[in-house]
């Protein structure tokens, strides 16, 4: 048997590590001991939640969170994709800023919800035609992330991963699979009890991602009719995935999950699907300790390689779907203080400025990019001590204004209507000029905002640059962009 477990080590952090789903009917649990001489998964458990109420499922996670052994862990979120619409889109771009400023404002577009009833995050997937970005677009709904992260707050947890299980599903069955470094095209079927992933990843990537509404639970209730309803579910996937024109067709086919039903279903795929085919038994890869599973796991209709293979993959989750305010308070609880004496200040302010006001004001240009841009520019013409000497008086002056910049955030967050949404933000520390851009849902809304920043000690020499009025969907909308002094 091809055994990878060296393959396969757990984070070198020293953290311990927590994951949880429990977007179906089953709450799965798996534990990373990280601590230790001897790194390991020493706990995979699973509870029926079925007809439980979101305080009953929190009184379950809240049973296993008070454990000595999990207590203080690093907890991480799963998501499955029956609980997200994923996309693949292209956007005319290769520069990574201007894809995500395409990104912020076509995200809406793929999903039946309003852009502010979203959360997104997105694989960037290659350049072709050498202007050309594909991504892969994850979008949850607002409600279900604020249900989790409730669920997770009654529980005692303050979670800030939501991971996307498909992505680390994918690296993991190809690098186990042995095909990552081979730059091989790759099917992987992930089966679970309810439902399956469908992916298709290039090296360890995923690159396109389907949901199969059958899982190892059906097969139990009529295998033959399942059977061949997966099959065809399995054909869908291909077709789809060769309709989006992303990569070469998969030269293989790799089926993890529940190891019993992937095997009876090995032959038949690959004969259907004309793909060479392997199963991967993700228990053989793990380092699980001996007893993990005698703790309550159920592994003949459930798999639990989503709530495992983000604890060991050598490859970072790139999708997190936490909302950009939780994003925002770990900043300002981490990096406060100790920002602010250190060097590392310039990073955490410009993380403030980017993640302010909570999800739907998104900084596209970071303060820490303009310094460091601005600083190899003058680094490339430098010359001399002199030279040097003056581009660090530069930096200290940005450090010097830093509680006045922090303070003009949080004044601005004070007296921001909430019917008006800002898209811009751009500070002149050197200068003290201040301006934003944004749209307001009246001309009322925005002539108010205008006064209360008039009125603002913070703000001198308020100038409205100009307000435009567009259709937004059914209803008008005024776009503006107003310039200010900052009163010293």
């Amino acid at each position: 048997m091809l055994n990878l477990k060296n393959l396969f080590k757990p984070k070198s952090d020293g953290s311990n590590i927590l994951a949880l789903d429990f977007s179906t009917d089953n709450l799965k649990l798996a534990f990373l001991n990280n601590s230790g001489v001897k790194k390991e998964i020493s706990t995979i458990l699973n509870r029926d939640i079925r007809g439980a109420t979101d305080q009953e499922i929190a009184r379950i996670i809240r049973s296993f969170y008070v454990n000595p052994e999990f207590r203080g862990s690093s907890v991480v979120d799963l998501l499955p994709s029956p609980a997200v619409i994923t996309k693949n889109i292209e956007v005319p771009s290769k520069d990574s800023q201007e894809v995500e400023e395409m990104v912020n404002l076509q995200a809406s577009r793929f999903t039946p919800y309003a852009r502010e009833d979203i959360i997104f995050d997105y694989l960037s997937i290659g350049v072709y035609k050498r202007s050309y970005t594909k991504l892969l677009l994850v979008t949850a709904s607002r409600t279900l992330i604020k249900r989790h992260l409730d669920i997770l707050n009654q529980a005692g947890i303050h979670c800030e991963r939501i991971f996307f299980s498909p992505e680390s599903i994918a690296s993991f069955a190809t690098v186990a699979a042995k095909v990552s470094m081979e730059g091989q095209v790759s099917a992987v079927i992930h089966i679970d009890a309810g439902f399956s992933d469908f992916m298709v990843a290039v090296k360890d990537k995923s690159v396109f991602v389907r949901g199969i509404p059958i899982g190892a639970d059906h097969f139990i209730q009529d295998k033959a009719q399942y059977q061949a309803r997966f099959i065809e579910e399995a054909k869908t996937s291909l077709e789809a995935y060769s309709a989006e024109d992303i990569e070469r067709p998969p030269q293989l086919l790799i089926l993890c999950g529940v190891s019993e039903t992937a095997k009876e279903l090995k032959s038949l795929l690959s004969e259907n699907l004309r793909l060479p085919t392997e199963v991967i038994s993700y228990l053989d890869y793990l380092p699980v300790k001996a007893d993990a599973l005698t703790k309550g796991a159920a592994l003949k209709t459930i798999s639990f390689l989503n709530v495992t293979a983000p604890l060991i993959s050598a490859i970072p989750n790139k999708i997190n779907l936490v909302p950009e305010e939780i994003k925002f308070r770990k900043i300002l609880e981490e990096k406060g203080k100790d920002a602010i004496k250190t060097g590392a200040l310039v990073t955490a302010f410009c993380m403030i400025l980017f993640a302010i006001v909570a999800s739907n004001i998104y900084f596209k240009r970071t303060q820490l990019k303009k310094i460091l841009f601005q600083y190899d520019a003058k680094h490339k013409l430098a010359q001399g001590l002199e030279t040097d000497f003056n581009k660090i008086q530069q930096v200290r002056s940005v450090l010097n204004r830093r509680g006045f910049s922090l303070a003009v955030i949080n004044e601005l967050y004070e007296i921001l209507p909430d019917n008006i949404r800002i898209e811009d933000i751009r500070f002149d520390l050197i200068q003290d000029r201040f301006s934003l851009r944004g749209s307001a849902e009246t001309r009322n809304a925005h002539s108010t905002f205008l006064e209360a920043l008039n009125k603002s000690d913070y703000f001198k020499d308020v100038n409205n640059k100009y307000a435009t009025k567009r259709s937004e969907g059914d209803k008008d909308v005024i776009d503006f962009e107003i310039v200010s002094n900052l009163r010293k």
